[in-house]
């Protein structure tokens, strides 16, 4: 693994060099220090000092009001662009990788550690107001990482009609995603305790064809968007996501799955399984938890681990809506 990844470093750097005027700029979002003080490999130039030599340091972007950059024309003015200008920004992620660690719960398995090793993509630089609150914020890496992709991955816009069908917490969590994004979804659901969550807030119909008809009927006729949550019911999906929709299903990795793909060919769906929360999202998800457009006190319930036991009973008895954290 560090003989590839130094390759795919000397590969890039050698790109760079040869190729200098295929970028204009090149910015670092972040600061110096955020780079390693390391080789890229053997025989390769020190991390820090070559990124200072190719990059600009932005320091970091967040939080800032969007309402203030909603003027694109000015922005363009501003920075010396023409209106009819073309400009092209391609983001890639990533600044440091820990060293390993060979700790239990780390790179052994176990589950309680004092310390961690974790890969670079899934940590997240929180600065200023970016305060999370305390051990709810497990949560972000888990199972609202896990709603968060489904939703990525439906590619919802604004005014699509998206219907989530199941329920549970990940149901619950996935609707907390759309509607702090802003979507209008649906839940197709009988799930007592996600109905009662969600209020006003969203529609919500029987797990049938016809009510799920009836319900995206009221929410527009652009190409559906359908978030399967209990696989079991990837058949409904299906015969209503629609000519063109697309069908999302949480898929575990033992998970069985047989979709009537007669269904899927017939309407042209597209069909994609997500089996957890994908880590490159996960700063677009701290971010929006950091804003309070996604509360986390009202979709994780923390607990004390001497409460684990009867907790874990009530909820083999009743599913709730909430995902657990288990403070240590």
């Amino acid at each position: 693994e560090a003989f590839l990844c130094a390759d795919r470093n000397a590969d890039d750097i050698e790109h760079v060099a040869r190729y200098p005027w295929i970028r204009d700029r090149a910015l670092f979002v972040g600061n110096p220090e955020d780079a390693p003080d390391l080789p890229f490999g053997d025989g390769l130039p020190n991390i820090r000092d070559w990124t200072r030599r190719n990059f600009a340091f932005t320091g970091y972007a967040l939080p800032f009001d969007p309402q203030a950059l909603a003027d694109t024309e000015a922005l363009r003015a501003r920075h010396g662009y023409r209106s009819d200008q073309k400009l092209a920004i391609a983001a890639i992620g990533g600044t440091a990788v820990c060293g390993h660690g060979g700790r239990l719960g780390t790179t052994a398995p176990g589950a309680l550690t004092t310390h961690l090793t974790a890969s670079a993509r899934w940590l997240v630089r929180l600065d200023g107001a970016l305060a999370l609150p305390g051990a709810a914020t497990a949560a972000i890496g888990g199972a609202l990482a896990h709603a968060y992709t489904l939703y990525a991955r439906a590619s919802v816009g604004p005014r699509d009609p998206v219907i989530v069908i199941g329920g549970g917490p990940l149901a619950r969590l996935t609707l907390e995603v759309l509607l702090a994004k802003g979507a209008a979804p649906v839940a197709a659901t009988d799930d007592a305790a996600t109905i009662a969550a969600l209020g006003d807030r969203a529609r919500v119909c029987a797990l049938h064809t016809a009510a799920i008809e009836e319900a995206i009927g009221a929410v527009g006729d652009r190409p559906r968007r359908i978030l399967v949550i209990d696989s079991a019911q990837l058949e409904l999906g299906l015969r209503v996501a629609g000519p063109r929709g697309t069908v999302v299903v949480a898929a575990g990795a033992a998970t069985a799955i047989e979709p009537p793909l007669a269904i899927a060919l017939a309407e042209e769906v597209t069909i994609a399984g997500v089996v957890d929360g994908h880590p490159d999202l996960v700063p677009e998800l701290a971010a929006l938890c950091a804003r309070d457009e996604l509360s986390l006190a009202s979709v994780v319930d923390v607990i004390a681990f001497d409460e684990l036991p009867a907790q874990l009973a009530a909820r083999a008895q009743t599913r709730p809506a909430t995902a657990l954290v288990v403070a240590m």
